[in-house]
């Protein structure tokens, strides 16, 4: 389940997949589809785990993005999964953008990230119980 046109592209080789791209509104860039279409379809589905690339994560803030429609997505997709992934590397830990997505760390399984990111929010990552994996 994804709402990346490019994530989709990886798969499409392989005949034992069964992808389904979320409908919706084609973000600008033409990269990923967002809003109300894509946030129904998702809460219609459950999925085992959730990989998700996030704008902005802050150790106060939570997890943020500059649009609203993404925000929105984001809080929908770690309601209906399992598991739940967040992949950012150290240019997106301790930024804030406009929208908070609607979930707390306590939702959060893991956060995948690079050897750059400061180790206060490896700390604190790992205080609230969240495996840290620099990748």
């Amino acid at each position: 389940i994804t709402n990346s046109l490019e994530i989709s592209k990886l798969f499409t080789a392989d005949d034992l997949r069964n992808i389904l791209i979320l409908g919706g509104d084609l973000a600008p860039g033409g990269h990923k589809v967002t809003g109300k279409l894509s946030c129904i379809n998702m809460e219609n589905i459950q999925g085992d785990m959730a990989f998700l690339g996030v704008h902005d994560i802050d150790i106060d803030a939570g997890i943020t993005n500059p649009f609203s429609a993404e925000a929105e997505l984001i809080s929908v997709m770690i309601q209906r999964c399992r598991k739940k992934i967040i992949l950012a590397d150290h240019t997106k830990v301790g930024r804030v953008s406009l929208y908070k997505s609607d979930c707390c760390f306590e939702d959060i399984d893991i956060i995948i990230t690079d050897r750059h990111t400061e180790e206060k929010f490896i700390n604190a990552f790992k205080k609230m119980g969240i495996e840290v994996m620099i990748a």
